[in-house]
């Protein structure tokens, strides 16, 4: 009869803590889509993407005349 010798260690697991609950993840998301579609949030992004085309045309348009 063979004998085994069993060696055990005691430790804390590392398991790593939830930063919110589904809750809080939940009305987080909620609150973002809300944000996203915001006639004023939206307003400020077309203005922005407008600015920004012009911008470019205006670049394009320079380096044409060079």
């Amino acid at each position: 009869m063979k004998l085994h010798t069993v060696i055990t260690r005691h430790g804390q697991s590392k398991v790593p803590e939830r930063r919110c609950t589904c809750g809080q993840q939940a009305a987080e998301l909620i609150t973002k889509i809300v944000t996203a579609l915001d006639p004023e949030t939206q307003q400020i992004c077309d203005e922005e993407c407008a600015h920004r085309s012009l911008q470019n045309t205006q670049f394009f348009t320079l380096t044409q005349q060079l």
